[in-house]
């Protein structure tokens, strides 16, 4: 039985030298080796192409004004009736100022008088906000901006406002 054991030993140690040497040097089996498609990799390099800005009509910058002026409105209301943070009123109510002086700049001097009252309302609005929550109406804040978005609907809509836009 010891004569097995020590046979069966020296079957494992040739068996580990033979793995472990293989065909290549030990040394040089464990070293890394680069990779071939690195070598010399071309990379060309193009000429830019500059294409010009896009230019849009006053009309279409109106149209695109006045859908986001239509959800931030929309916004601000339904976050005063879900009597959301006063910092999302805010912030619907500055995005909403935004998109109507984006419709003020794309129509002819004498209909930006109409904007110009909007705009100041927006501002009224925006005071409301230094006061007290409690001293706060905000049915009365929600009903100033569902007739200021009527008025808007009905008088500054893109579809009556089709011959009044900036040159």
């Amino acid at each position: 039985m010891n004569s097995r054991k020590l046979g069966a030993i020296w079957l494992c140690l040739v068996l580990v030298v033979l793995q472990t040497t293989g065909c290549e040097p030990f040394r040089k089996k464990f070293v890394r080796k680069k990779k071939e498609d690195q070598k010399e990799r071309f990379i060309p390099v193009l000429d830019p192409i500059e294409y010009p800005a896009k230019v849009y009509s006053a009309e279409d910058e109106y149209k695109r004004s006045y859908s986001l002026w239509k959800v931030w409105s929309s916004d601000l209301v339904k976050s005063l009736e879900e009597n959301e943070s006063d910092k999302k009123q805010k912030y619907n109510l500055a995005q909403s100022l935004k998109a109507l002086e984006g419709l003020k700049t794309n129509v002819n001097d004498e209909h930006k008088i109409k904007f110009d009252g909007l705009i100041s309302q927006l501002n009224e609005l925006g005071s409301e906000y230094e006061k007290v929550v409690n001293m706060r109406s905000v049915y009365q804040m929600k009903s100033r901006i569902e007739k200021m978005m009527r008025q808007v609907r009905n008088e500054l809509n893109p579809k009556i406002m089709i011959d009044k836009y900036a040159p």
